[in-house]
């Protein structure tokens, strides 16, 4: 024992010294070494981890703090993060630039397997802002003998914020039953996982366990909870207008704060301390940054740029006027002011340029000398308002653009010889010729401008010119009669106005009798519509100067629907209706008398004789209208507009659409009815059947449509037209109507029994109903036994009362057996094919004789949930589903009663809804039972059949399936009544406060757990409020502070659990923040200074004030500060600031910690001095006292030095500069409360020099305004002359800086300008005095001058030159382009200007200039000149009065018939004409009989002037000889004219022909050979050629006049003519066209010479034969079928009659082509000498008639001629035929085959006389009396218009159907319909031998049900067998045997063909009876229960054994009988083995 102690203690100790080693190697050997910053990490301070070796390590987990010391003044903000290291072990903690040497830093190193540092790095000074730390890592040692813990897997949280408790960690490892712990510190180590709320980074550790293992240990991990963005906040900035002293808000913000939010407003980059909405006063750009802080997420913020804008200046009542005034030799104020504002106005005069010059403004009024109009610019100033231009308000004399006007003064002038304002003379007509003289001078008395005067005269407009004055000396020459206005006007200048004085002069002359009006033209053409117009024939007069007014008229004008301008003569349409009236009513021309009346003439005043006669005249007016073209229209159906109607569109020969007629190409088109007085609006097209409100147009047969068309080309109007054979009918039978037997209706459904008759009737008012179509169609949702469909066509009836009417009838259903259930709709059809609007009976009607059965049944809803059933009741856990099913094949759900009884109260209707099962006619719905309660459900129902369903109720059911429910409440401080408590809520009917359970969480603000109260047993033990099933209790005063969570749990007596129920965090705080721990901080100030202990700060612009405090529940919400002026301290200084909230910000570490920051002063023009003060306030409202900084004064000076300058006033300003000639002062005013005048510095340059200071004297007028002077004089020796600017500058000491200030440029100029002219051609062409008595030099090419101004201030503005531009009259031109301005150029002082006159001009020149300073330039003598580069101009040619003026072949002619008086004029309005060249030259090729002139001269002597000399005139006659045969003349005017300056004209040829002719034209007529000559009358079978030769020397062929007179119509003809010679013209022209024709021709030459008319003899034209025409009905009918009554009618007609043919020929079903002439035609046709007809009525309704019939004329006439015409027709009334294959003859046979296949396809073949109407045919399978969906069918050949007829001679159709559509099981009946052309809508079901019905039945009929043989043994004398059958199709017997007996043979299944119930007895018997049935359909198949094939759902015993005796039944029962003798035997065996074995146990026990 004690060597085992020994050994003991040896182990003792030995683990003693082991353990010491273990607890020395753990601690750390790492060590802090402060080195230089790395290479790779410039630029940081860093930290490198390293390993015992030295080696970096890669991925270690730094965690630091870097703050600033308690006493460090740098505001550092506090930095804690976490990394990792990079390859060189290092990690990057600081920026360089952001170093401080006051800073500490404190950091925690961890890596998996080495041991965490917390020691090494711990407040160390960062001494460096290159500084590396570093820190050694020991090696974590493991046991060797310890495995590791496998699988560990850790996935640290980094999710984002939710609202929610999160865990930090997720941990798993392979190793099981391990041990998990958790740590958020590495040394508390606890088994829940922690988890967090808030955003943030959280440590947490986890170590895992197990006994045998090394414990692993995760290390410090980061988990993070990720902040997400602020939502539902945004602002936007502001664009506003400065307010006068009002800060207005700069942004419009979206959104709200939360209570909790940190909000930060900045402004420039500065705090502004509050969370209201920053303001401004000032105008500027302010950048406005929102910064929001909210706990959990991530910063908002936000910048945009803020804008207040200048504002608008408020002009007030402002008024700037301008002056209007007279020029007075002095200077005067352009405007006039009143009423100014408080703004400042400059003011410019324009330069010119009209715009304003923005350097040119000046505060002085400008003033004005001169007489002229000028424009002024004013403008309004105000400091933050944009400048506002003025409105000068116009002189009353201004023209706009100017607004200023100084008019012009006036002179005086007086006639010499004449006073007063007219004088009265009478002169001679000898006189008037020879032009008669008054003197008119006059003379200026005053002469105040020096001008000249000049004369001229006037007419009144409209009068004639009828004298001329001499422009210099005032000689008036009179050559007419009439009033004469004499005017005289004195010349003004710049300054002074013209003088004009007038004087009347009336001269009266003697009248001359004689003709003196005519028309150009005797007759005028013109074809109503032409585009050209009526051609203008206004009359002439024959004396220029007789002003006699010409009125015209028109005989009978408004009867014929004429009008004419009485004034002008022009003729036009008034009513066009008339005018076409009386054309057609006069055969196509109306001839109108246009008269010209003349009045006499005389001027006005005191004379009367007339001048000229009245005289008259007429002419006459020729309308036609033109011929229609050939094919005239097409017609179109209007919603067909691509096919042309070659025949009506509708049937028997009926239009039924609205037509559209279109013109031939080249016409627009316009009914006749549209005709109006107005022009007539052709068309593309009009309409024929158009409806206008519901009223059909055109309809009818009997009608007459005319048309007229325009001829596109030339807008002439056709003859009326007709559109033929126009029978129309677009109007659709209407008022359809069904009309059933009257029954009782059922909600719109009517029900009958057996058949019923419907009766159809319509309207129709043109072609009358033709037929009904009807369909019947089962009703939607109706069950398939109904009849699905059905249709067919029924022929209409007239009504015997009301024609307009048509009925039919229809007896449903068509088949007995069908039921039908469904509505009708009919369509009435025309016999025009109009179908009507399908008319649908809005009822159902209904056969129905099946009452409804019902099915209930009831289960537990989803099967989710138990139930069971306790004696009448049936209990659910759960919703209970009730199914209800209905069969019923006319079923309505309304009238179903389904009733609920709950809690044994009364039975309440029940809504549910029915839908169709899969199962015919089966309907179902379903009711779920939910509330918890006692039901009973019952349901009745009786069909509207009256049949009554078997009524349902159901036994007691009761639901039972509430669950507890758990409410949770809390009101937090806000609540009035119970702030921060809690109300638990539990509604459950049997509730017990002991089952509730509760688990509570309580933490502060840093996630602190919280010590509460056991708020559980308080709930369990407490007392409850109960109401009903809810139960409440309320908790208070048991919460202590804290944040909380609370979560419940609560199950019922009956296991129902509860919905667990977490509270969501809330907070309970009663108590205020310390004021302990509350501080105020400061920015760093520009000054600091301490007195009397207190500290004053000084800040520009701003100081930012931070308020701190604590609170370690709910946290600070905000802070109230406030601000309050220094006692003393200056006014201009804000007095206070009243409190104002800001928000307060978490502190990122201690989250008890809140901070804000505002920013002072609130506003930028605010200064302050005083102290701060604030309070805080807990997010639940608790307040804390105030704390105020007594210890620190703060003063912010913002406002810096302001400075106005003002100048002595400028001489002038332009261009930004002032210009002074005297001296300069300038004046200096500054504003600044600490002025200190040596901190001003002042300074001036002179031109480009430098700028040197001066010392200006400075007078303080108050504290804050002081005034600096400074004066340059201006020297008379110039020495002072030059640019002058000043500059400012000046800072305050408190750095606050004033605009510099650099002044504009002032001038002092006190040089005169001096001014230069050169022209470049000194060397005139002449030199004259011109009308105005001045020397002139004269020039014929462009002349330039040079203008030169020396001045060093020169303003081209100033410099005012005059170019005064005039015509040879001496009025003033425009001389905008005749000379132009080059821009003056610079060259050192000398000015430049050039002026080019290449413009044709009298010139004056003058130029005075003014430079800046004001100062003028000397006088500069005015200078004359003339350019005149031109020719003379206006060169034109009058005629005297001719025959006729007329345009021919765009070359204007004049025709005389005597000698012609010719007069020429030229014009050259600079130098006048000095000479004339004339000549009138033959025309080419005109005749010989014709003379010429060449060039005639006449000098200046024989010109005659006028237009004050511009214009020259002389006058010849053509010829100048006297007019003879060999001297007429045909040809034009030439000449030229030459001006002074010797510029010659060009060669004016005019282009007016010139005709003298007085010899008359002669003429001849020849004609092409005719066929004969019989009677005087030629006779032509084609056309006529006719030639006409006419001699005339000036032929014109437009005025030969030739008609052709056609059966009594003249029409003008337009020959083809053609030049033999100058003299001889042949004409031609054809004559076209059936008629009897006479030629007659006129010719008068334009020269008036008439030619001898002429009239031929009578010729006729005969080529035409016209076809015999054939109708049917009266109709056209080739193509066409009729199916009633059929008359063709044959006619013919030719004037040349000679015989006409007729044959009819038919092709029947069985004959092709048959000759039925005779039988139809012969004997019914007469004829006369012009031709004949036929009408054939005896087309018999017999079958026989049916066919296709063919009609054939040939007519002949005795010209030879011959014509043939065919039509083919149809005659089609009774149909198709049909024809049937073998197979389908027997399936129909007997009513309808029974077979169990169709094994043929069946063929049906069609026979039609007509066409098949393409896609007409429907061939449809019902099986069961549904169609099939894709029957298979083919048809052969295929349906359409261009089918042969078939071998048959009819058209014949095949239909092969498939037999594949009979495959499965059902009744068929097929139904063949199409529809021919004839209208027949054919139906093989029409015919009774032709329907198709039969059946397909392939299954064997099925026993349903057999009762009674159940048990093979039964105990009874006899037992009763029912049984049911049924079949698809049909039963046909069912036998039944017993023991191989027919017991019972059934063949009559007349009641139902389908179902048979039947019954038998079997009687006692000893032996078993075999029982067997055999079922045969009517297919032939068979069901014999005999057959190994017999299956069957319910038990079947063949043999059945019925007995009272025991033993015989006991026989009967095999098994029972052969297990009784086996038990038997097995007893009496086991018997005997008992005997035995007693027998050998007794033997046994005696031995």
């Amino acid at each position: 024992m004690k060597e085992m102690s020994k050994r003991n203690c040896r182990k003792r100790g030995l683990a003693f010294i082991m353990a010491l080693l273990m607890i020395v190697s753990i601690f750390p050997s790492a060590g802090v070494t402060v080195s230089a910053q790395t290479d790779e990490h410039q630029g940081f301070v860093t930290i490198t981890v390293t390993d015992a070796d030295g080696a970096a390590i890669n991925g270690a987990t730094v965690t630091y703090t870097i703050k600033e010391k308690e006493n460090g003044t740098n505001n550092f903000q506090t930095i804690n993060q976490s990394g990792e290291t990079d390859s060189y072990g290092t990690i990057e903690v600081l920026e360089a630039s952001n170093y401080y040497d006051d800073l500490t830093i404190t950091a925690s190193v961890s890596k998996e397997g080495y041991t965490t540092d917390t020691t090494t790095i711990n407040e160390a000074d960062i001494t460096s802002n290159t500084q590396d730390f570093s820190v050694k890592l020991t090696a974590e040692s493991k046991p060797e003998s310890t495995p590791d813990i496998e699988g560990v897997s850790i996935e640290v949280l980094n999710a984002d914020y939710n609202g929610e408790a999160q865990n930090l960690v997720s941990v798993s490892a392979a190793t099981e039953n391990v041990t998990i712990e958790y740590s958020r510190d590495g040394n508390t180590w606890v088994d829940t996982c922690p988890s967090e709320t808030n955003a943030g980074e959280y440590p947490v550790y986890v170590k895992i366990t197990k006994d045998g293992y090394s414990t692993y240990l995760s290390g410090e991990q980061t988990a993070k909870i990720n902040k997400v963005d602020i939502t539902g906040i945004d602002i936007t900035a502001k664009e506003v207008e400065y307010k006068d002293a009002t800060e207005q808000e700069l942004v419009l913000m979206t959104g709200a704060f939360g209570e909790k939010d940190i909000v930060t407003w900045y402004v420039n980059g500065k705090s502004t301390g509050s969370q209201d909405i920053p303001k401004q006063l000032a105008v500027g750009e302010y950048t406005v940054k929102l910064v929001v802080q909210r706990d959990n997420y991530n910063d908002f913020e936000k910048t945009v740029t803020a804008k207040i804008s200048n504002a608008k200046i408020n002009l007030g009542d402002l008024k700037v006027t301008g002056l209007d005034g007279i020029y007075n030799g002095k200077a005067q104020e352009a405007v006039k002011v009143e009423n100014q504002g408080d703004y400042t106005l400059y003011y410019q005069l324009d330069d010119g340029s009209q715009t304003a010059n923005p350097d040119a403004w000046d505060t002085t009024i400008p003033t004005i000398t001169n007489a002229g109009s000028y424009i002024v610019w004013v403008k309004a100033t105000k400091q933050y308002y944009d400048d506002k231009n003025v409105d000068v308000i116009k002189a009353e004399n201004a023209v706009a653009p100017y607004n200023v006007y100084l008019a012009k003064a006036s002179q005086v002038i007086s006639f010499d010889k004449y006073t007063g304002e007219e004088t009265s003379v009478e002169i001679t007509q000898a006189e008037m010729e020879a032009g008669k003289e008054f003197n008119f001078a006059a003379t200026d008395k005053e002469k105040k401008a020096g001008g000249t005067i000049t004369y001229s005269v006037l007419f009144d407009e409209g009068d004639d010119e009828i004298a001329t004055i001499d422009s210099q000396t005032g000689v008036l020459t009179v050559n007419g009669a009439g009033k004469i206005t004499i005017k005289a006007v004195l010349s003004g200048n710049d300054n002074y106005n013209e003088s004009t004085i007038e004087h009347v002069l009336y001269v009266k002359g003697k009248s001359v009798a004689g003709e003196w009006i005519s028309f150009p033209e005797n007759t005028i053409e013109y074809i109503l519509g032409n585009t050209n117009g009526i051609t203008e024939n206004a009359a002439v007069k024959k004396e220029a100067k007789d002003k006699g007014a010409i009125s015209y008229s028109i005989e009978n004008g408004s009867e014929l629907g004429l009008s004419i301008d009485s004034k002008s003569g022009v003729i036009s349409i008034a009513d066009y209706s008339k005018v076409m009236e009386s054309i057609e009513a006069g055969n196509g021309i109306l001839n109108v008398t246009i008269k010209a009346d003349k009045a006499e003439y005389s001027k006005r005043g005191w004379w009367s004789k007339a001048y000229y006669p009245a005289d008259s005249t007429s002419y006459t007016l020729k309308i036609s209208m033109s011929d229609a073209p050939t094919s005239a229209y097409k017609i179109y159906a209007a919603d067909d507009l691509e096919t042309e109607l070659i025949k009506p569109n509708g049937e028997n020969d009926w239009y039924n659409t609205t037509l559209i007629i279109k013109p031939a190409d080249g016409y627009s088109i316009i009914r006749a009815d549209e005709l109006t007085k107005d022009k007539p609006s052709f068309k593309d097209s009009v309409k024929f059947g158009e409806t206008v409100e519901t009223e059909a147009k055109d309809q009818g047969a009997s009608l007459s449509h005319y048309i007229y068309l325009e001829e596109t080309a030339t807008g002439n109007i056709t003859k009326k037209i007709e559109i033929s054979n126009l029978k129309l009918d677009t109007i659709a039978p209407y008022n359809v109507n069904i009309d059933f037997p009257d029954v009782e209706e059922k909600d719109s459904v009517k029900y009958y029994g057996d058949y019923i008759t419907v009766t159809f009737t319509a309207y129709d008012v043109t072609s009358g109903v033709d037929h009904f179509d009807w369909k019947y169609t089962r009703e939607n949702g109706a069950s398939n036994s109904n009849l699905e469909s059905d249709n067919g066509t029924v022929s209409a009836q007239v009504d015997k009362d009301d024609p307009n009417k048509y009925s039919a009838t229809l007896t449903l259903p068509r088949k007995k057996a069908e039921q039908l259930r469904g509505n009708l709709q009919v369509t009435a059809i025309d016999k025009a094919g109009n179908n009507s609007v399908s008319y649908t009976d809005d009822g159902v009607f209904v056969i129905d004789t099946i009452a409804p059965t019902q099915k209930v049944e009831y289960k537990l809803k989803n099967n989710d949930g138990s139930n069971q059933i306790v004696g009448e009741k049936h209990y659910f856990s759960n919703d209970v589903e009730f199914t209800f099913k209905i069969v019923e094949a006319n079923f309505y759900s309304e009238d179903v009663t389904i009733t609920v009884s709950k809690n044994n109260g009364s039975a309440e209707k029940q809504s549910v809804t029915w839908t169709d099962t899969e199962n015919s006619d089966e309907h179902q719905a379903t009711l779920t039972l939910s509330d918890d309660a006692e039901y009973t459900v019952s349901m009745t129902y009786e069909d509207r059949s009256g049949k009554e369903m078997t009524a349902y109720t159901s036994e007691t059911i009761v639901v039972d399936k509430t669950i507890p429910k758990i409410e949770f409440g809390f009101k937090d401080y806000k609540d009035s009544l119970s702030p921060q408590s809690a109300t638990v809520k539990i509604t459950e009917r049997n509730f017990r406060a002991d089952d509730l359970k509760l688990d509570v969480t309580a933490k502060d603000i840093n996630g602190k757990a919280v010590r509460t109260n056991d708020l559980q047993q308080y709930l369990r033990s407490c007392e409850w409020a109960t109401e009903g099933d809810a139960h409440t209790a309320t908790i208070d005063k048991q919460f202590v502070d804290g944040i909380y969570e609370l979560t419940f749990n609560y199950a019922d007596l009956a296991m129902n659990k509860a919905a667990e129920v977490k509270s969501s965090k809330f907070i309970v705080d009663r108590t205020v923040p310390n004021t302990a721990e509350m501080s105020i901080k400061y920015s760093n100030p520009i000054m600091q200074t301490i007195l009397n202990n207190i500290t004053f700060g000084y800040y520009n612009p701003n100081v930012e004030v931070t308020f701190t405090a604590h609170d370690s529940i709910s946290g600070i919400k905000e802070f109230t500060w406030s601000y309050l002026k220094e006692t003393g301290a200056s006014e201009s200084n804000v007095a206070e600031y009243a409190e104002a909230k800001v928000t307060a910000k978490q502190d990122s570490t201690d989250k008890s910690k809140y901070a804000a920051t505002v920013t002072l002063p609130k506003s930028v023009a605010d200064q302050i001095r005083g102290t701060v003060s604030f309070s805080a306030t807990d997010n639940y409202n608790n307040l804390s006292n105030k704390l105020t900084d007594t210890n620190n004064v703060l003063v912010v000076d913002t406002i810096a030095p302001t400075m106005n300058v003002e100048y002595s006033a400028a001489d002038n300003s332009y261009n930004g500069k002032d210009y002074y000639k005297q001296d300069l002062t300038a004046t200096f005013t500054i504003t600044e409360a600490n002025f200190y005048k040596e901190d001003v510095k002042v300074k001036v340059k002179k031109n480009d020099g430098l700028f040197t200071e001066i010392t200006p004297v400075w007078t303080d007028t108050s504290t804050d305004v002081h005034i600096g002077k400074v004066t340059i004089s201006a020297a008379t020796d110039h020495s002072k002359d030059g640019d002058y600017t000043f500059s400012v500058e000046y800072k305050d000491r408190s750095n606050n800086q004033m605009n510099t200030y650099t002044s504009t440029t002032k001038v002092i100029d006190t040089t005169k300008p001096v001014i230069e002219v050169k022209y470049a051609n000194e060397s005139p062409v002449n030199t004259m005095t011109d009308v105005e008595n001045h020397q002139r030099k004269y020039f014929s090419s462009t002349q330039t001058a040079t203008i030169t101004v020396k001045e060093h201030n020169f303003n081209d503005a100033t410099a005012k030159y005059m170019v005064v531009t005039k015509d040879v009259s001496g009025n003033e031109i425009n001389a905008s382009g005749l000379y132009s301005v080059s821009a003056w150029t610079k060259n050192g002082d000398d000015n430049i200007l050039t002026i080019t006159y290449p413009g044709d001009a009298n010139y004056t020149f003058d130029i005075e200039c003014t430079d800046l300073a004001t100062l003028k330039a000397d006088d500069y003598a005015t200078e004359y000149f003339t350019v005149d580069t031109s020719k003379p101009t206006d060169l034109n040619v009058t005629y005297s009065n001719s025959i006729l003026d007329t345009i021919l072949n765009t070359v204007t002619f004049g025709f005389y018939n005597s000698k012609a008086t010719v007069t020429i004029t030229a014009t050259d309005n600079i130098s006048g004409i000095n000479s004339m060249k004339y000549s009138y030259v033959k025309a080419d090729g005109v005749s010989g009989v014709n003379a010429e002139l060449v060039d005639a001269i006449v000098d200046a002597s024989s010109i005659a002037n006028s237009n004050g000399g511009a214009t020259g005139t002389v006058t010849f006659e053509i010829p100048r000889e006297a007019l003879a045969a060999n001297n007429q003349f045909n040809g034009t005017i030439n000449f030229t004219a030459t001006d002074r300056a010797n510029n010659e004209s060009d060669y004016l040829r005019d282009t007016k022909r010139i005709i003298v002719d007085n010899i008359s034209p002669t003429a001849e007529v020849q004609y092409s050979t005719p066929v004969q000559t019989s009677n005087g009358i030629a006779y032509y079978d084609g056309d006529i050629s006719a030639t006409v030769t006419i001699n005339e020397a000036n032929f014109y062929s437009d005025d030969v006049q030739i008609t052709v007179t056609r059966d009594g119509v003249a029409t003008a003809v337009n020959a083809n003519w053609t030049d033999n010679s100058t003299d001889v013209h042949t004409g031609t022209f054809t004559i076209s066209g059936d008629g009897d024709y006479t030629v007659g021709i006129t010719y008068t030459d334009k020269s008036s010479n008439a030619m001898q008319a002429y009239t031929s003899e009578q010729m006729t034209i005969d080529t035409e034969i016209t076809e015999a025409s054939i109708t049917i009905n009266g109709q056209e009918a080739d193509g066409k079928a009729f199916k009633d009554e059929v008359v063709p009618a044959v006619s013919f007609n030719d004037t040349n009659f000679e015989s006409c043919e007729v044959k009819m020929y038919r092709t029947s079903y069985a004959d092709k082509n048959v000759d039925v002439t005779d039988k139809f035609i012969t004997g019914h046709i007469s004829t006369n000498e012009t031709g004949g007809n036929g009408e054939f009525d005896t087309f018999d309704k017999i079958a026989e008639n049916d066919g296709i019939y063919t009609i054939t004329t040939t007519l002949k006439d005795k010209a030879g001629h011959s014509v043939d015409k065919s039509i083919t027709f149809t005659v089609n009334r009774f149909g198709s035929v049909y024809e049937y294959n073998d197979f389908l003859v027997y399936l129909i046979g007997d009513g309808g085959a029974y077979v169990q296949s169709v094994d043929d396809d069946l063929v049906i073949t069609e026979y039609n006389a007509d066409r098949l109407v393409e896609d007409s045919l429907d061939i449809e399978i019902l099986k069961d009396g549904k169609p099939l969906d894709n029957a298979d069918y083919s048809v052969s050949p295929e349906i359409n218009e261009t089918v042969a007829t078939g071998s048959s001679g009819w058209y014949q159709y095949s239909y092969t159907i498939a037999k594949d559509n009979f495959a499965s099981d059902g009744v068929y009946k097929i139904a063949v319909s199409s529809r021919d052309a004839t209208g027949n809508s054919p139906e093989n079901n029409n015919y009774d031998d032709k329907t198709i019905l039969f059946r397909v039945d392939s299954t064997a009929p099925e026993i349903t049900s057999v009762t009674g043989l159940e048990n093979s043994i039964v105990n009874a004398t006899e037992q009763t067998v029912k049984y049911t059958v049924y079949d698809t199709i049909g039963l046909a017997s069912v036998q039944v045997y017993v023991n191989d007996k027919e017991t019972d043979n059934i063949t009559d299944f007349s009641a139902d063909a389908n179902n048979y119930d039947g019954a038998f007895v079997l009687k006692e018997s000893s032996n078993a009876q075999n029982v067997r049935f055999v079922v045969t359909d009517k297919a032939g198949n068979v069901t014999d229960t005999n057959s190994d094939d017999f299956t069957s759902s319910y038990i079947f015993n063949n043999a059945v054994t019925v007995s009272t005796n025991l033993f015989v039944r006991w026989f009967a029962n095999k098994a029972l009988f052969y297990g009784s003798i086996a038990g038997t035997v097995v007893v009496i065996g086991g018997g005997a083995g008992v005997v035995v074995f007693f027998k050998k146990r007794k033997l046994k026990a005696a031995k």
